[in-house]
This record gives structure tokens, C-alpha cells and sequence, in this order.
């Protein structure tokens, strides 16, 4: 919604890069991120609990996510 809003011209707001990077690259929208506005970093955390045994599409997911952080690539 909040990207829809913006996208109409009628809010403004930060939106996470990866949410938005088409309109970026076609210019729909510009950053106003400069030197009083920064932007943010954001940071992501995959966890599941030690305790119990996982699934095997719980166990796919969490191989592939350790496989991206290894290997550099964004997730």
C-alpha cells in the first residue's frame, strides 16, 4: 500500500531497495537519500530453533540460505 501511495505521488517514505528497484532504474522514482536525508541500512536474520528437528523443506531452505552468505551473493 505504502508503495502504491508513493507511487501515485502521494506520500513519500523509505522503501527498502530491493522493493523498488525497477522504478528506480526507470525513473518512476528518484531517492531523495543526501548528505541530511542518509537513508538506512537495512539488516536481515534467518533463525530457527536448535531443539527440534527440521523438516526437509525447512532443512532445503536453511542449506541454501548458508550456501548464499558463503558464496557472497544477495539473497
Amino acid at each position: 500500500m505504502k508503495k502504491e501511495l508513493i507511487l501515485h505521488g502521494l506520500a513519500w517514505g523509505h522503501l527498502p531497495a530491493w522493493l523498488i528497484e525497477d522504478e528506480l532504474r526507470d525513473r518512476r522514482l528518484i531517492s531523495i537519500a543526501g548528505a541530511h536525508l542518509p537513508g538506512r541500512t537495512e539488516t536481515l536474520a534467518a533463525v530457527r530453533r536448535r531443539d527440534r528437528p527440521h523438516g526437509p523443506v525447512a532443512q532445503a531452505l536453511w542449506l541454501h540460505l548458508q550456501a548464499q552468505v558463503a558464496s557472497g551473493e544477495a539473497l
